[in-house]
């Protein structure tokens, strides 16, 4: 038997090559809709693990029952870390960006939702800062990552970043 596996592999392998390469002599706008026909989109998110020590900020949000994490989805064109800044502000009331980094600590992959969050680490500012509810908000709680309250996403995301979080 030859190198190179079967006749069968060998044409798979040729057609493969011949389509890469008309897939490059298209178009970039044809390129990029073709790609987003033929592979999964994902909702992307942005949010903050606001620790005080070994508690953390949740909040309740309309849509959704048991405490999650401040933030939400990026708008179309939307950098991540506005994204960010406009859900602090709209959900928690907080307007300072003081100790957000341009690009998030971790990210957290749920495949099976076809959700990406990009998550900071952000300890709470110092000094009283308030919390105000904004209009999608029930309540809030600051309380550790064990609490039973919370949202079986916001537990995933926790536990990938247990580690980096004081307490």
């Amino acid at each position: 038997m030859a190198t190179g596996g079967t006749a069968a592999a060998r044409a798979t392998a040729t057609a493969r090559r011949a389509a890469h390469r008309a897939f490059g002599l298209l178009p970039p706008r044809v390129r990029r809709a073709v790609v987003g026909v033929v592979t999964p989109s994902f909702t992307v998110g942005a949010l903050a693990v606001v620790h005080d020590g070994p508690r953390i900020l949740f909040v309740t949000q309309a849509h959704r029952s048991g405490f999650a994490l401040p933030g939400g989805l990026l708008g179309r064109r939307e950098a991540a870390r506005a994204a960010l800044l406009r859900e602090l502000r709209e959900e928690i009331g907080w307007t300072d960006p003081t100790g957000v980094a341009p690009s998030p600590d971790t990210a957290h992959i749920d495949p099976l939702r076809r959700r990406v969050d990009l998550v900071w680490l952000l300890p709470r500012p110092a000094g009283s800062v308030t919390v105000q509810h904004g209009p999608d908000v029930l309540e809030h709680r600051w309380c550790t990552a064990d609490d039973p309250g919370l949202t079986p996403q916001t537990r995933e995301i926790l536990a990938g970043v247990a580690d980096r979080l004081p307490g």
